[in-house]
């Protein structure tokens, strides 16, 4: 990696589309929340009071469950919002590292795969884990969260994004553009090259970074889609 690069685990979680939340491997402390979490639970009129009311809404999520490190844990919620209506919830649940220390990476989206989250078991550990990547205006990965089954960090790292997109999906070039011309988060639906190189269907959050009004990079979220 890139040692000057801007692109950690904290700087793309902060600046990830995707909602998000990190807290302790027990679900007892919250360690951090992004905006994007922050704008997505309001949105929905889920207003948070205290960490101590944050924390009793996760732990209602997970009821205990703890995902594998290399798995990830997938939740449908059912809520109500502050003026007694249902909301929608996808819960991504997963380990990550923090400092060297062990946390949780809560990773919210709506309920709109909800068709594909009942062909597996919602508590399965078979579910990809979310992806989290810094990637250099010229499309080169600075930054990965986490190891691919059958595909090394070292060929990941340094690479271009290009590398790990199916040929039918270029077209996801014009959601780049539109990312730059707008300076605003893009959200679509992709397919990436997953683990043991099978084509891994994906909810991509697509973040453009500026300073100064000059593109410096992207930050890109994959969270993905269930597959029969």
């Amino acid at each position: 990696m890139n040692q000057s690069s801007p692109f950690t685990f904290v700087t793309t979680f902060s600046k990830s589309a995707t909602p998000m939340i990190l807290t302790d491997t027990a679900v007892s402390a919250v360690l951090s929340i992004n905006a994007a979490a922050i704008h997505y639970l309001n949105t929905l009129r889920i207003y948070i009071a205290s960490s101590k009311e944050l924390i009793n809404l996760l732990q209602s999520f997970t009821k205990g469950a703890i995902p594998s490190p290399q798995g990830a844990l997938v939740f449908q919620p059912a809520l109500k919002n502050s003026a007694d209506q249902p909301v929608g919830l996808t819960v991504w649940l997963q380990q990550e590292f923090l400092s060297g220390k062990p946390v949780l990476l809560f990773s919210i989206s709506d309920s709109t795969q909800a068709a594909d989250l009942k062909k597996k078991s919602p508590s399965s550990d078979t579910a990809s884990p979310v992806l989290l990547l810094g990637v250099a205006a010229e499309g080169t990965i600075e930054f990965i969260n986490r190891s691919v089954p059958g595909i090394g960090i070292d060929q990941i790292l340094g690479s271009n994004i290009d590398n790990w997109t199916l040929p039918e999906q270029f077209g996801d070039i014009r959601q780049y553009e539109l990312a730059i011309e707008t300076m605003r988060p893009v959200i679509y639906q992709s397919k990436l090259m997953g683990p043991n190189e099978i084509p891994l269907e994906a909810k991509i959050y697509l973040s453009p970074i500026f300073e100064r009004e000059a593109l410096t990079g992207f930050v890109i979220t994959a969270v993905p889609l269930y597959q029969a």
